[in-house]
């Protein structure tokens, strides 16, 4: 998907968008408590999980050694 592309929608695909959009936000609730229960499974709280992931965002060192981190994991999974 080229983001200079205009991308037409049709008045059908409008409407559906908007349920979908509207069953997403009904679900917003349960969802983060369910990443909650994740996160602390994992021995770290929901308010570091977000410190870190805002720190992500911003840093590219920390963005290069997470990625490395997933390959890491990935790789030991594979094998």
């Amino acid at each position: 998907m080229n983001p200079e592309v205009p991308v037409q929608a049709t008045e059908d695909e409008l409407k559906k968008h908007a349920q979908i959009v509207a069953q997403l936000q009904e679900m917003q609730p349960l969802l983060v408590e369910q990443m909650k229960e994740v996160i602390e499974n994992h021995n770290l709280s929901f308010n570091r999980y977000r410190e870190v992931a805002m720190a992500l965002q911003q840093s590219k060192d920390l963005q290069k050694r997470f990625q490395d981190v997933m390959n890491q994991k990935q790789t030991n999974s594979e094998g």
